[in-house]
């Protein structure tokens, strides 16, 4: 489905500096998907296989990167694990053609896409989504320079510029969602985080959508980082609620300072 031909794009007098990567196999589903952004006045750039979109990501900064999922979802896909190899998201990444089934599945948050556009796909939609995904990127950003860039609580030492948590002489790196949840937990030392404001702060979605990645997510922090109180801090559960990290002495948990 088109859009109307005077339609307005949602993102105001942004839409002409815009450029957007795409890479969809299917060629129904890319005219539709070219037509769309072209009737918004957004540029389209095609790429026709995975090499060459992962070096084009990897030297110019795309607004936005639109990536053909009509075969199903893949978090192996080269340009999601190039994202998981840097310290933050380069630019939002949106599968296009889901299956309305898999919406729901661990899959596509554990993929890293920053959202779906269901089969078949729906032009307004499609840029609506385009336009958040975008808005979310521009403000994290500007959140993420903004905030402090080294958090030390007692040997481990969390580094936001390089995506690392030191305990003691090891050195760990992290994947920007596990790196997000340490920090924000090691932030609120001794204090439960709700899943709520986990998800809809990390994942931009609801608890109940992402238990499965969140609980993956926990479970792989507790052992890259030894968080069950081998080195003197735990990460805790309070069923139902949410998570904690806390600092451990002979008696248990002891008050933050």
């Amino acid at each position: 489905m088109g859009a109307p031909v005077n339609a307005t794009c949602p993102l105001d007098g942004a839409a002409a500096s815009l450029a957007v990567a795409v890479l969809i196999q299917d060629g129904e589903l890319y005219a539709r998907v070219k037509t769309a952004l072209q009737q918004y006045g957004i540029a389209c750039r095609p790429f026709v296989d995975d090499i060459s979109l992962v070096r084009a990501v990897s030297r110019q900064a795309f607004s936005a990167v639109l990536l053909d999922a009509t075969a199903g979802v893949d978090p192996l896909h080269p340009v999601l694990a190039h994202r998981l190899c840097y310290r933050a998201p380069q630019m939002p990444v949106i599968l296009i053609g889901v299956a309305g089934d898999v919406v729901s599945s661990t899959a596509v948050l554990e993929s890293g896409a920053d959202d779906v556009v269901l089969a078949p796909v729906n032009a307004r939609d499609l840029m609506t989504r385009l336009q958040l995904a975008i808005l979310r990127h521009c403000r994290d950003e500007r959140a993420r320079e903004g905030r402090q860039p080294v958090l030390q609580r007692g040997e481990y030492r969390l580094d936001r510029g390089v995506c690392t948590v030191s305990v003691r002489d090891r050195q760990v790196r992290l994947t920007p969602r596990e790196f997000e949840l340490a920090w924000m937990l090691f932030s609120n030392e001794g204090e439960y985080v709700s899943r709520e404001h986990i998800a809809r702060t990390i994942w931009a979605g609801s608890d109940k959508r992402v238990d499965g990645a969140l609980d993956q997510h926990i479970y792989k922090l507790r052992k890259k980082l030894a968080l069950n109180g081998e080195n003197g801090w735990a990460i805790q559960p309070l069923y139902g609620h949410g998570y904690r990290i806390v600092a451990l002495d002979a008696r248990g948990p002891r008050q933050a300072a």
